[in-house]
């Protein structure tokens, strides 16, 4: 905050001066010898607080202040005189000033003073903040304005919205904010950064115009640069809201942006003044999907995971938006469907379902799972009774994977396809080189890992996620494993963060 303080005596003006030169960094202090020139600093540098004298040549410390208060009604002020003059200090009350030090000023009093002065403003300005972020969330969510409110976000003002992974991920920034350094008020004044949605940081810059605007383009590319120095995958898009466009249009266009540029594994920053649609070559794509229409036609379905990994890799490669890779999907999903049943009547998945899942997840593992689990159901209606052993291994991992069944599953399992456990078991170990049991735990660490690096669950919940009411045993089990507490491995992976609303 910018402090002016106004003396005509010089040696009290240094003094007083000295005194304040306490206050900095945090606070400015300037200094004017009479009432004129400190409405000229004033303007330069509006003032927060003005700690003024009264008797002075041409305006007083009371007329100086009731000036100030025309050009900033929320400027606060504490007089010093070296009269103990009732009629001052209730004209002084009148016009709102703080406190009365008579000379000589002792220190302490001053230094105190100040202090109690400033933290009255810094508390008046958050809460004012605060009513004018709420405002704007309002806005920017489509919300009506009050009747009488003055125009909220009125001039060209350019909109940077972030979302950390995906537009329906699981991270937010709110469980993050300690991670993020606060963004610095040196990058762009003024400017405000408020939340519409769990997920979403916006930041909001006034300028006079969106043509060659380098200097925020430089702010933008700062402060989506700190995001990125905590090893996020962080989808940003920037736009202008027009002089007369409303806040939620322009909000609007910026996510419609984002779900056009969202890369999975990625980091995008976008302009809609730059946001170009490229052809991307598909045909190595399709290739491989043919290819896992053969296997599963073949009824050779362990291949369907090595080929959709395969696929995905290609996807990566391409560098594919999850739009694009949503029409994909649908468009791989219906052909195997027809090809393989010569039918589309009961979908593997919708497009609507496609794109919903597609919103959330945020690594090619979590699509590549999905995928595996509906290319999965459909082997299943291919493959008839399921009798020839390296099926029965194939639809027994598919089981343990998605469904955590305990151990006695293993023996219904068996008795629901005609074989004996110990044959079944057996069978299992040949093919794969473990255990039944062994490979299930894997399956169940290996989620419970991905779950806690989201940060999202409690220990408790996510042993109960994969199948161990029991936490007790769920955490001796996966320091088993890993080496690691469950609390432990969290607290090493947990490093989704976010940033300080300013």
């Amino acid at each position: 905050m910018n402090i002016l303080v106004v003396e005509d005596e010089p040696f009290a003006l240094d003094e007083l001066e000295y005194i304040l030169k306490t206050f900095a960094p945090d606070h400015a202090v300037y200094t004017a010898e009479n009432g004129v020139e400190g409405l000229k600093l004033a303007e330069r540098f509006p003032p927060d607080l003005v700690v003024t004298d009264i008797r002075m040549p041409e305006i007083d410390g009371l007329a100086l202040i009731r000036e100030l208060k025309k050009m900033l009604p929320s400027v606060q002020a504490i007089i010093i005189s070296g009269f103990d003059d009732f009629a001052y200090a209730r004209t002084g009350l009148q016009l709102g000033v703080k406190d009365y030090l008579l000379k000589p000023v002792k220190r302490k009093a001053l230094c105190d003073s100040v202090r109690n002065v400033l933290e009255q403003i810094s508390d008046h300005q958050k809460n004012e903040r605060e009513v004018e972020e709420w405002r704007l969330v309002r806005a920017l969510n489509g919300r009506n304005q009050e009747k009488g409110e003055q125009e909220i976000l009125p001039g060209v003002w350019m909109m940077m919205v972030s979302v950390l992974s995906n537009l329906k991920s699981p991270h937010v920034w709110a469980e993050h904010e300690h991670l993020i350094p606060s963004v610095s008020v040196e990058l762009f004044h003024p400017f405000y950064v408020v939340d519409p949605d769990v997920r979403q940081k916006c930041v909001l810059i006034p300028c006079a115009s969106q043509k060659g605007s380098l200097y925020l383009r430089d702010c933008v590319q700062k402060l989506h640069n700190i995001y990125l120095e905590t090893g996020l995958h962080v989808q940003t898009a920037v736009v202008f809201k027009e002089e007369y466009e409303l806040p939620n249009t322009a909000y609007g266009r910026a996510i419609t942006l984002l779900e056009q540029h969202i890369q999975l594994e990625a980091s995008t920053l976008i302009y809609a003044a730059e946001s170009r649609k490229e052809v991307k070559e598909m045909n190595a794509l399709w290739e491989l999907v043919r290819l896992l229409e053969i296997h599963m036609s073949k009824q050779d379905f362990r291949q369907i995971r090595t080929h959709i990994d395969r696929i995905l890799a290609q996807v990566k490669t391409l560098q594919l938006t999850a739009k694009e890779i949503g029409h994909l999907v649908n468009d791989m999903y219906t052909a195997l469907q027809f090809k393989l049943t010569q039918s589309l009547s009961n979908q593997i998945a919708d497009i609507s379902e496609i794109n919903e899942k597609l919103m959330r997840i945020t690594t090619y593992q979590e699509l590549a799972d999905w995928m595996e689990e509906r290319l999965a159901a459909l082997a299943e209606k291919l493959g008839g009774e399921g009798r020839e052993p390296r099926d029965l291994v194939f639809k027994l991992m598919i089981k343990a994977r998605y469904t955590y069944e305990q151990v006695d599953s293993l023996h219904q399992f068996a008795q629901e396809h005609h074989v004996s456990t110990s044959y079944l078991s057996r069978l299992f170990k040949a093919e794969l080189g473990m255990n039944y049991m062994e490979y299930l735990i894997g399956i169940r660490m290996e989620t419970a890992k991905q779950l806690l690096e989201t940060g999202t669950l409690s220990v408790t919940e996510v042993g109960a996620r994969v199948g161990y009411e029991d936490s007790k045993y769920f955490s001796q089990l996966f320091k088993k494993c890993t080496g690691f507490t469950p609390s432990e491995y969290q607290k090493t992976r947990k490093v989704i963060p976010s940033i300080q609303s300013k």
